[in-house]
């Protein structure tokens, strides 16, 4: 099937792995074919099965990134199509002993040198985002045994270095010494913006917010008591007229409200979790993580992504979902432990998503992010319908 992307873009999806290797390595073209114009940047989405999703757009700068570890010659390129067809339909993704001999191993070893000796010996399983301005190729690095034994991560869009680099300094700064499960920082090349970070094995956790959420936001609180105003000072100063606006109204009269700041994860959505050890969660993707976000921030994201993207909740029932929740126990506990009374509750709730706004903002030249405008419209309703009040 196909959906209609963005302007130029055309997105592609299928599940028959024919279809997929055909799509990944057509049949060689012809001189006159190999002169004619190219044409438009096209997105391939490809599905190989319900556990692998590949995306490879056909833009010039994936295109050269990817063509290190695709079959080399016509026998290899044979191999690949009858291999990979078999294990997808067999096991619903490679197996990396056979399909091994189907890569040019030079250029798997260079490739392998680029993310360092954890990738090494490993069959690289490549996942290209849509297009935007933090857009990136994430590489499962699959060891002999089909376990994922690292993730390296390569900038493909013009912020994506910074994203990365802000997620190095998660995994090595502050939040690493939380004693929360998240992966391991292996290696960063500042120069590339090349980031190889250890795998978190483990079923992807959907479930609802509960307690082991709100234990794990409660890691993330500072100890030391500050005046809101401070805490906030960046949504003043935003640029964003609006958002600066709502922050405005949402403050007045209560700037001098102490209360205690907290690390910020900045996408804490059911994604970003996987449940290990039975019902431990550990926390991956941590590129809008902030050192000295706003408190309650991470919480009322999770609820409100959930209502809006995932439940497609709209208008009263997404303020009714989202207040519920906010005046339910959990989020509470989390009201306590950073020293905010009953009837404040709702106006920070609506600060703290504010703060996840402008973090997407703050970094979006290209206007290629859906998340803020929609947050901005629901605090909006919030404050006129008086559920911030």
């Amino acid at each position: 099937m196909s959906d209609g992307g963005e302007a130029g873009w055309q997105i592609e999806t299928s599940n028959d792995p024919a279809v997929l290797i055909d799509s990944l390595f057509p049949p060689p073209q012809s001189d006159a074919a190999r002169r004619a114009p190219e044409r438009p940047a096209e997105l391939r989405a490809l599905a190989s099965s319900r556990r692998l999703r590949w995306i490879f757009p056909a833009d010039a700068r994936a295109r050269g990134f990817m063509s290190a570890w695709q079959p080399n010659g016509t026998f290899r390129a044979w191999i690949w199509r009858r291999v990979v067809r078999a294990s997808t339909g067999a096991v619903g993704g490679l197996l990396p002993g056979l399909t091994r001999h189907a890569i040019d191993g030079a250029a798997m070893a260079g490739l392998g040198r680029r993310f360092g000796a954890e990738a090494a010996d490993c069959l690289p399983v490549i996942y290209v985002g849509t297009a935007g301005y933090r857009r990136k190729a994430v590489i499962g690095w699959v060891d002999k045994r089909g376990d994922c034994a690292a993730v390296g991560k390569f900038p493909l869009g013009r912020q994506a270095g910074d994203a990365l680099r802000n997620e190095a300094r998660a995994l090595s700064g502050p939040a690493a010494g939380l004693g929360i499960a998240m992966p391991a920082l292996h290696n960063f090349d500042d120069e590339s913006g090349i980031l190889l970070e250890s795998s978190v094995a483990g079923r992807n956790c959907l479930d609802p917010f509960d307690a082991r959420h709100r234990d794990l936001l409660l890691k993330f609180i500072d100890p030391e008591p500050r005046a809101a105003a401070t805490i906030y000072a960046d949504l003043f100063t935003a640029e964003h007229r609006r958002l600066a606006g709502l922050a405005e109204k949402l403050l007045a009269g209560h700037g001098e409200t102490a209360l205690r700041p907290a690390l910020m994860h900045g996408d804490f959505i059911t994604p970003n979790f996987k449940c290990i050890d039975g019902r431990q969660l550990a926390l991956v993707d941590w590129e809008y993580y902030s050192p000295r976000g706003a408190p309650l921030a991470d919480a009322i994201f999770f609820q409100y992504f959930d209502a809006y993207f995932m439940q497609e909740l709209r208008g009263a029932r997404l303020l009714e979902f989202v207040f519920r929740f906010v005046d339910g126990a959990h989020f509470g506990d989390l009201c306590e432990a950073v020293s905010l009374g009953a009837p404040e509750r709702r106006r920070f709730a609506c600060l703290g998503l504010l703060a996840v706004a402008q973090s997407r903002l703050r970094h979006d030249p290209d206007n290629s992010d859906d998340t803020a405008p929609p947050i901005l419209d629901f605090i909006d309703a919030a404050v006129n319908e008086n559920y911030a009040a």
